[in-house]
């Protein structure tokens, strides 16, 4: 007789990450599927704080005379604000994505001049350095693509990205404290308390599956059975 343990696989990082106590959504515990449906309030209260925290940013330029608000930083309100629960939206991946990406496309652009096709190769390159740097946050992938094509002055866009991704996180921060019932944002600062199995990691989670690269990958065997027919222990 075998065992089939590829529900449990798959299911496993989401069933830790609720006994360490962190926040869990559809989204969080099965890859792929669609976020579960939202409450008009929160919804409400959501779309309300990402729109103040960009209006506060063009309030900041405009003192500044800089534009503060450009489109990753949109993007990333969205995410903060909207599933604040994920890996890519944590302060870590926020601001550090963020970061990383534009010193991404200041070397794409000292190296490769300001063209699209230059622009594209950075993209894809701070892509996978945030894989590597465990930030994972997509619309830091456009900030790259901003610096290339724009070449802003690092001195001053630098320091204003970084303070635009922060302020995001601060109002992430204060909203989820105002409002009862919400999901507590930030789940972590800078290191994930569930080690990297706090972020999902498809290429893990297939590798429980019967049919992901090979048959059979997904049953474990009682000691002591060997193999019989169709891939089942046999007495």
């Amino acid at each position: 007789m075998s065992v089939d343990v590829s529900r449990a696989s798959a299911d496993g990082p989401a069933a830790e990450a609720v006994g360490r106590g962190r926040p869990t959504g559809s989204a969080v515990e099965r890859p792929g599927a669609a976020p579960g449906a939202s409450r008009p309030v929160a919804a409400l209260h959501s779309g309300a704080v990402a729109a103040g925290a960009l209006l506060l940013l063009v309030g900041i330029g405009a003192l500044l005379h800089e534009p503060v608000l450009i489109p990753p930083i949109a993007a990333s309100a969205a995410i903060v604000c909207g599933v604040p629960a994920l890996p890519l939206a944590q302060p870590r991946s926020v601001v550090g994505g963020h970061l990383l990406c534009a010193g991404v496309g200041y070397a794409a652009l000292a190296g490769l001049g300001r063209a699209p096709w230059a622009a594209a190769l950075g993209a894809g390159v701070a892509v996978g350095l945030m894989t590597l740097a465990r930030a994972p946050h997509s619309p830091a992938a456009a900030t790259t693509v901003v610096v290339v094509l724009q070449a802003p002055d690092p001195e001053v866009f630098v320091p204003l990205l970084a303070g635009a991704a922060l302020l995001l996180v601060l109002a992430g921060t204060a909203a989820s404290r105002a409002r009862p019932g919400a999901v507590r944002y930030p789940v972590y600062w800078w290191r994930d308390p569930a080690g990297p199995a706090g972020c999902l990691d498809a290429g893990r989670l297939d590798a429980g599956r019967p049919d992901a690269g090979g048959r059979g990958r997904g049953r474990r065997r009682l000691p002591g059975r060997g193999p019989g027919r169709g891939g089942r222990a046999g007495a």
